[in-house]
């Protein structure tokens, strides 16, 4: 959105890019109000936290901002902590008025954005995110101990304001629309809110928003609620959601499927090889092959079903990766107890065999000299899915 402004003379400047916080206290009261191990953190004190957050990014950051550019993107703002305290029934509703008032001092955004989202989208979405960029088993806020019932109640809250100030907000379909649709929609009511002609609208831009039905008819048979499937999945990658697509591609060996792959590796690399774990076929191992150099980590936890413990090509591959992705490689390894995979494990791990970090010792590896890695001892396919 800020490039695209910035593309049309607009000067822009955004207080949040790329989800970092542009105050380092700011961050730092984030990660306590987020910190899991505080079970006791009551209503009211996890109000005044991101309230605390936030006002120190109004003080340090927003408000120095507004007269060096046209446009300051907030992202967030105040309506965080307003909308997850109304939406968690905990603090009285007067009194969150009352504090985000103070917080505010007279100062809202002229136009709020919300990127709408239904609940199931939004899950898938986290989902891709941790397996393009696996997190320590740790690394979670509070907010996800609550269940996706929080999100639910807090999509509903931005969703009344929205309607209680439709001239201040503006709704965009995150979750149907795509992201280039959607920037030129953000971008045309901004430029109409500072009173500046929006750009003529690019032919090449994926307009069309994607739909799913597959209710049973009693028409339909398997062949046309394939054929509606891939349809809708080939329709995500017109669109240039190309992780959604990857995602809804993956476990099958079908030729509709490696059609999309192929399509898709260069686009949602990640996604594609998380996508051929389960699979055996000559294509799978072949597409493990092409891409074992450029990401020898993804490609070695692709290898951890139950397919692969007697699978030759599986093994080579492991050999091959060895040295680059010990860890990973160890990983696929679970509860096997042949003769090949104990090798493997003694090529892999250091410290001497059947020492505290050998896989037999709890299913923990060695990942450095002096220190061991917890590796969980149930069969997984090296992504973290059972």
């Amino acid at each position: 959105m800020t490039k695209a402004l910035d593309e049309v003379g607009v000067t822009t400047y955004h207080a949040r890019p790329k989800g970092e916080l542009k105050s380092k206290l700011a961050s730092r009261i984030r990660e306590l109000a987020r910190d899991p191990s505080s079970l006791t953190m009551s209503a009211y004190t996890e109000l005044f936290l991101y309230i605390a957050r936030d006002t120190q990014m109004i003080d340090t950051v927003i408000r120095p901002s507004l007269d060096m550019a046209d446009v300051v993107v907030a992202d967030r703002y105040l309506y965080s902590p307003l909308v997850l305290s109304r939406a968690r029934d905990g603090v009285a509703p007067e009194d969150i008025d009352n504090a985000i008032s103070v917080a505010a001092r007279g100062l809202w955004p002229d136009l709020v954005i919300y990127c709408d989202v239904d609940i199931n989208t939004s899950y898938v979405r986290k989902k891709m995110d941790k397996i393009e960029s696996p997190r320590e088993p740790d690394d979670f806020g509070r907010k996800g101990l609550r269940g996706l019932g929080l999100r639910v109640a807090m999509r509903n809250q931005y969703l009344k304001l929205a309607k209680a100030n439709p001239k201040s907000w503006f709704v965009v379909d995150n979750a149907k629309g795509s992201v280039a649709h959607n920037t030129d929609l953000i971008v045309k009511r901004i430029l109409e809110h500072l009173g500046r002609p929006a750009p003529k609208p690019d032919s090449k831009t994926p307009q069309a928003n994607v739909q799913l039905s597959l209710t049973s008819r009693a028409s339909d048979n398997d062949a046309s609620i394939r054929r509606s499937f891939y349809d809708y999945v080939r329709s995500l990658a017109d669109i240039g959601n190309s992780r959604l697509a990857a995602y809804h591609s993956r476990s099958f060996d079908s030729e509709e499927a490696w059609e999309l792959r192929e399509r898709l590796l260069p686009l949602a690399p990640e996604l594609v090889i998380y996508g051929i774990s389960p699979l055996s076929s000559n294509k799978s191992i072949d597409m493990r092959w092409q891409m074992i150099d450029e990401m020898p980590e993804r490609v070695a936890r692709s290898l951890g079903g139950y397919w692969a413990d007697e699978h030759e090509e599986a093994w080579a591959i492991r050999e091959h990766v060895a040295d680059k992705a010990p860890l990973d490689v160890a990983l696929t390894l679970g509860t096997l107890d042949t003769e090949r995979a104990w090798e493997d494990a003694r090529a892999t791990r250091r410290g001497s065999p059947g020492g505290p970090c050998s896989p037999r010792s709890s299913g923990s590896i060695r990942k450095e000299p002096g220190t061991c890695a917890r590796v969980s001892a149930k069969r997984t396919n090296g992504f973290g899915d059972s």
